[in-house]
Parts: C-alpha cells; sequence; structure tokens
C-alpha cells in the first residue's frame, strides 16, 4: 500500500477572512502539478491553509512533525521571504504559521532576495549560471502588465543593473528538497507574477518536467526562463502557451540547502525547447 502523501501549503487571498476559503492563491497552477505528482507515486493528502491566526490559538497549528518523513508538501506560490520589508506594493503577507516559518526556513538558504518586484540567487547558485547568463543571478520584475525582467544584473553590488531588453522575458524557479529519514520533502515551483506562475505549471506538466528529468528523491534547484507571447482575449485553455519558448539556465542538486552540496562553478545546463 502507497503511503505517500502530497499536502499542498496554500495561502489565503484574504488571510484573515476565514468565511473565504476559496480564495486560495494559485490553486490552478497547483491543478497543473497534481498529474505529475500522482504519477510519481504520491496520494493527495489534502490542504493545508497558511492562516493567519491569534497566538493564543497557535497550538492548534499543523506541526511539520505531523507530516510523515515519506510526505511532499507543496508550496507553488512564491515563497514571501523577503515582503515584510514592505517596499512592494504586492506583498504576500506572512502569518507566523509555524509550518510556514519551518517552510521559508528551508528556503531561505537559496535567495538572497525572494519578492514580487526582485529575485536574487544565492551566491552559490549564482556562480553555476553559465557564462552567457550571469546578469540573471539578480533580476528585477516590471510590477505591471505580466512580470517580465526589467532590469538585471550579475552576482554583486558593484555590478550595474541594465535593460532586460527585447525580447520580454521572465523565469520561473523550481526547488525540491527530498524526503529524508526524519523530515518531509518540500516542492516550490513559481514565477514572479500569478500568470507567470500558472504558465509555469503548465509548461512542466506539458514537458518542462520530463525534460528536466525531475525525479522527487533527489534535491533540485531549477531557473528556467520562459519568452512570454500575447495572451488571447479570452482563452479557453493554457494551449496558447505550449508553444513558448523556454531556457533551462540552472538545473543543479548542488546548493546550500541540499545534503549533496559542493560548490561548483557552470554545473547549469542549458537547453532549447
Amino acid at each position: 500500500m502507497n503511503t505517500r502523501r502530497v499536502y499542498r501549503f496554500s495561502y489565503l487571498i484574504h488571510p484573515r477572512g476565514r468565511t473565504r476559503l476559496h480564495l486560495l492563491r494559485d490553486g490552478d497552477a497547483y491543478g497543473e502539478l497534481a498529474p505529475l505528482l500522482c504519477a510519481s507515486g504520491y496520494n493527495y493528502g489534502g490542504l493545508i491553509l497558511n492562516s493567519q491566526v491569534a497566538e493564543e490559538e497557535r497550538k492548534d497549528q499543523v506541526d511539520s512533525h505531523l507530516l510523515s518523513p515519506e510526505d511532499l508538501l507543496v508550496l507553488n506560490t512564491r515563497p514571501p521571504l523577503d515582503d515584510e520589508k514592505g517596499e512592494d506594493r504586492r506583498q504576500i503577507k506572512r502569518t507566523g504559521f509555524r509550518l510556514e516559518v519551518e517552510t521559508l526556513d528551508r528556503l531561505r538558504p537559496c535567495f538572497t532576495v525572494c519578492t514580487r518586484s526582485q529575485v536574487k540567487l544565492a551566491g552559490d547558485l549564482a556562480v553555476q549560471l553559465p557564462k552567457e547568463y550571469e546578469d540573471r543571478a539578480d533580476v528585477r520584475f516590471r510590477m505591471y502588465r505580466g512580470a517580465t525582467y526589467h532590469e538585471m544584473r550579475r552576482n554583486g553590488e558593484a555590478y550595474p543593473w541594465h535593460k532586460a531588453g527585447k525580447p520580454p522575458r521572465t523565469a520561473g524557479f523550481l526547488i525540491l528538497f527530498p524526503s529524508t529519514a526524519k523530515r518531509h520533502g518540500l516542492l516550490t515551483a513559481f514565477s514572479a507574477g500569478g500568470n507567470e506562475t500558472l504558465i509555469f505549471a503548465y509548461l512542466l506538466r506539458k514537458r518542462l518536467w520530463k525534460e528536466l528529468k525531475i525525479d522527487t528523491r533527489k534535491p533540485r534547484f531549477v531557473m528556467v526562463e520562459i519568452y512570454p507571447q500575447a495572451i488571447p482575449e479570452q482563452p479557453v485553455d493554457l494551449g496558447f502557451a505550449e508553444d513558448w519558448r523556454t531556457e533551462i539556465l540552472l538545473n543543479t542538486s548542488k546548493f546550500k540547502a541540499a545534503d549533496t552540496f559542493k560548490a561548483s562553478r557552470r554545473s547549469g545546463r542549458r537547453r532549447s525547447a
């Protein structure tokens, strides 16, 4: 009998709105990932709501020890690692939920900055970018009319920002921590904006998961560059994105948050789709 379960860790659009449980972020993006996880041997365990509650009520919250080491927690919303600094108008509010704190702590070593407007890779990941993509180490995203690149630069404050130019591009990130003997696994897949996160999940299901050879038993950090095209005014499905060009900028198991980390330059491989 298969005992491996997958749980979706979901952010509420209105974290205090207990009567609005249907208003969850990126639910359809999870729907695109679900068949991949089922094919990987997981049964759906349920929904974990990252609700904002009073301090005296937190004793009833889900702790990570209630998840089996064989389970997989899926966060398919951009992790709000730095939103609380208050520099962006579009923020995801952190709740202080114990499982949220533990989840973000696991992801923190991957990013120096992670907000709606900026994603900066940690140094050990930045040095693994192929030479022609070193300026994707630190990216600022447009805040309106899509979350495409606005400015970019190489890793380090000494390097100047330069305009992203054309064609428009954006990025999708996938981070996977496999289950261990004592801890549940964690999968995070997101882009900077809501539409971009949904389409990235769709592209994972349609082709990228297979191209990347994702194995939920092994750690992985992936950065994919996506070339968006015009979205139809009233699409009936996501098929319009199927032919969007993608470049795999980084696909590595070597990062500080992984047990197998060893510093290595240029280990990311690039592939066109």
